[in-house]
């Protein structure tokens, strides 16, 4: 799958990112008002064109940052645009540091990259850890259901079934184009 993102050309991922900005407006994105993005590398479907839209009408965005120690695995999140500054962190990803950061459990929506998915919610990533680890305490939630996680892929990424892990945390939702 990863080689497949890779091997699509730029112009073909610039489109995909517009259809999802596109399909992320009829979802309803636009009813959250606390929404997490990331910032795509290594052929990850393009959010960018989604956050700008967010950002021109308003809506609070948030990126994740990494932990600076290797042991830890908790993301936290920083508002876009608030006081901060650009950074590069340990695998080359840019990153914006604020000095305020945002509890996650009031993010609304997160919408999180993926290597692979199927229709159970099941999502494969880059074998970090960092989303499962951050986002651990959903597994335990009952009625409480913030924040939904939404994974953005392409088509081809959905898979039949993967195996999950205890660790696993599944995605509410995903969107494909």
């Amino acid at each position: 799958m990863r080689r497949q993102r890779l091997a699509l050309p730029i112009r073909a991922q610039r489109q995909a990112g517009e259809r999802f900005m596109r399909l992320a407006l009829r979802k309803g994105i636009l009813r959250h008002q606390h929404i997490a993005l990331y910032m795509p590398v290594g052929g990850e479907l393009d959010v960018l064109p989604l956050l700008n839209r967010l950002l021109w009408l308003k809506r609070h965005c948030y990126l994740p940052n990494l932990p600076k120690s290797l042991q830890r695995r908790k993301m936290c999140f920083s508002r876009v645009g608030s006081r901060g500054s650009w950074q590069l962190n340990r695998f080359g990803i840019s990153e914006f540091h604020s000095l305020k950061k945002f509890p996650l459990r009031r993010l609304d929506a997160v919408i999180l990259p993926l290597v692979a998915f199927d229709p159970a919610g099941g999502r494969l990533g880059m074998g970090g850890g960092f989303y499962d680890t951050t986002f651990s305490f959903l597994r335990l939630r009952g009625k409480w259901r913030q924040p939904k996680l939404i994974g953005a892929a392409y088509r081809f990424q959905q898979v039949d079934c993967l195996p999950l892990e205890p660790w696993d945390v599944p995605l509410d939702d995903v969107w494909a184009v």
